[in-house]
């Protein structure tokens, strides 16, 4: 534990997520974004006959607050690309994995959402996190 003046605490609180809030994104998400992958690349191999290998083709932000501002709007635009796949394909499968895989979607969306709004209404927990270690 590294101690910080309390003013430096208090000025950067509502960049670091509380640890509630880092546990309830991680578990749930990843569950969610493994089944859409787990799906997808089924969808894929069937369509191509390739195994699919997943790229990260973008990078990730280096603050909290920079963090849930992208994943909200990455988030949105899913959405709508899902939509989009789901609107134009006859199958009725892959028509459902992708309403599904966006009304989930959505869901994280809303999520990132209220972390912004609350960040900013909630006063400094203990125990805030600095460069993912906690002070």
């Amino acid at each position: 534990m590294v101690s910080m003046p309390q003013s430096t605490v208090k000025k950067n609180w509502k960049h670091y997520p509380r640890q509630n809030e880092k546990d309830k994104l991680s578990a749930k998400y990843a569950r969610m974004k493994s089944n859409h992958y787990k799906v997808f690349s089924s969808i894929y191999t069937q369509l191509t006959g390739h195994k699919h290998s997943a790229v990260i083709t973008e990078t990730c932000p280096n603050t909290y607050p920079s963090g849930i501002d992208f994943a909200f709007h990455d988030e949105q635009e899913t959405v709508d690309f899902y939509l989009t796949i789901a609107d134009s394909t006859s199958n009725d499968f892959n028509k459902e994995a992708f309403k599904r895989a966006a009304m989930d979607e959505q869901n994280h969306a809303v999520w990132f959402l209220y972390l912004h709004v609350d960040a900013k209404k909630k006063k400094p927990p203990i125990g805030c996190f600095f460069s993912n270690k906690e002070i």
